[in-house]
């Protein structure tokens, strides 16, 4: 969860600023009762903005819910209302740590995948 530190209202764990007050939201206070502590981690670091498209693609397909950023730390997107701002440089995917193990070994098909040869090099039968 996250909060506003303006109003006080509290928001999905993705998200980053309080549509109410536009302010930058913050971790929920940990003293909160009733709040889960939600740990993140990265499941994918690439400067392939085409590999973070599909990523995105496999991951909305699975129902698994992330937050696509920057190498900055700026969230650029998310399973819930992504960005169509332009990937340039590394960007990195981060997801709750219960999906961290499935996400990998969705993720880990696409970066191992080989690009087709040349259509006008023979392939082997």
């Amino acid at each position: 969860m996250t909060w506003c530190p303006q109003c006080g209202e509290t928001y999905r764990w993705y998200e980053r600023e309080c549509p109410t007050c536009g302010v930058e939201l913050e971790d929920a206070p940990p003293a909160e009762p009733g709040l889960p502590d939600i740990e993140l981690l990265s499941v994918l670091k690439t400067e392939d903005a085409g590999l973070v498209a599909v990523a995105r693609s496999v991951l909305d397909a699975e129902g698994i819910e992330y937050v696509l950023r920057s190498v900055d730390g700026r969230d650029i997107g998310s399973a819930f209302g992504g960005s169509n701002e332009a990937i340039f440089g590394p960007a990195e995917i981060v997801v709750r740590a219960g999906d961290a193990d499935r996400a990998r070994e969705l993720l880990e098909l696409l970066e191992g995948a080989q690009p087709a040869p040349p259509a006008d090099e023979p392939t082997e039968p």
